[in-house]
């Protein structure tokens, strides 16, 4: 009986005592084989691909497919390590808080009229001169 090869595994050799003897010494016994692969299975990688988007292998990818976040969208929460889940749940809803402060300080600033030319910052022809400042000993936006 040859181990099963699975890529992106550690290789662990497999030898069977004979019957007359104990096990070798230094030999893998079939508890401590099932005990590495159980604990090889809890960390499993993610699936690269539906961490990002979509696995075109689906159900038949050999990597992990982790639970979707409601925030981002993407597949990265372990189903069964709910520190993981918790944590990634709480780096989301800080990057999602950043992303409204900023959406906000924007739709704030978009009716801001320069004081030196008169002309609203954000309807500029040139992108780059969407830019504010502050002169000093001076309280109007340039």
């Amino acid at each position: 009986n040859a181990m099963k090869f699975v890529p992106g595994q550690p290789y662990c050799g497999q030898i069977t005592p004979s019957s007359t003897e104990g096990p070798l010494q230094g030999s893998v016994t079939k508890e401590d084989l099932e005990r590495e692969q159980s604990t090889v299975n809890t960390k499993k990688q993610f699936c690269p691909y539906a961490t990002v988007g979509e696995c075109r292998y689906g159900e038949y990818c050999m990597d992990l497919h982790g639970d979707a976040c409601d925030m981002c969208g993407l597949q990265v929460l372990y189903p069964v390590d709910a520190a993981q889940r918790s944590q990634h749940i709480k780096s989301c809803i800080k990057t999602h808080k950043k992303d409204m402060e900023r959406s906000f300080t924007v739709q704030r600033s978009k009716d801001m009229v320069c004081g030196i030319c008169m002309e609203v910052v954000y309807e500029k022809a040139n992108p780059s001169k969407h830019h504010f400042g502050i002169l000093s000993n001076c309280n109007h936006i340039y």
